[in-house]
């Protein structure tokens, strides 16, 4: 598996991916193909980092990062649905760690309390809970 940093002629595997990804944690609507790229677009040109995994110019998995002052804040790890259980999620995390982050730096990660499987994953490739994080949503403005 190779690996290489985004950049903007990325961006559409990235929303694809995106639009993937959402599907898998979340059951709120999902944003427009557009909006998704728009996102894109400003992480890449803010303060995020995506790496793309890749075999043979095939995407596989991508990360998608903010470096901090003591780390890493990973915002989403994803591998494509027909590429899962082949040890792929692991190699990325090995490869994370060792090549493009520091073994020694903090990496935290937020994972949604229903994506069970996501949650498995991390704790098998050593992540533990460290917080927990609730919210409340905006209710509705009542017009007079």
């Amino acid at each position: 598996m190779d690996y290489r940093y985004a950049e903007i002629a990325d961006i559409p595997t990235l929303a694809v991916a995106e639009e993937r990804f959402l599907a898998d944690v979340t059951a709120s609507e999902i944003p427009s193909r557009a909006a998704i790229e728009e996102r894109w677009r400003e992480r890449l040109e803010g303060d995020h980092r995506a790496v793309l995994f890749e075999d043979e110019g095939e995407p596989l998995a991508y990360a998608l990062y903010v470096p901090t002052a003591v780390g890493v804040t990973v915002e989403q790890l994803f591998v494509w649905r027909e590429r899962r259980r082949q040890g792929l999620g692991r190699e990325m995390i090995e490869l994370l760690r060792e090549e493009i982050w520091s073994p020694t730096v903090r990496v935290a990660i937020d994972v949604t309390h229903t994506n069970t499987t996501g949650r498995a994953f991390l704790a098998s490739v050593g992540f533990a809970e460290a917080r927990v994080l609730m919210e409340q949503l905006p209710r509705p403005v009542e017009s007079d």
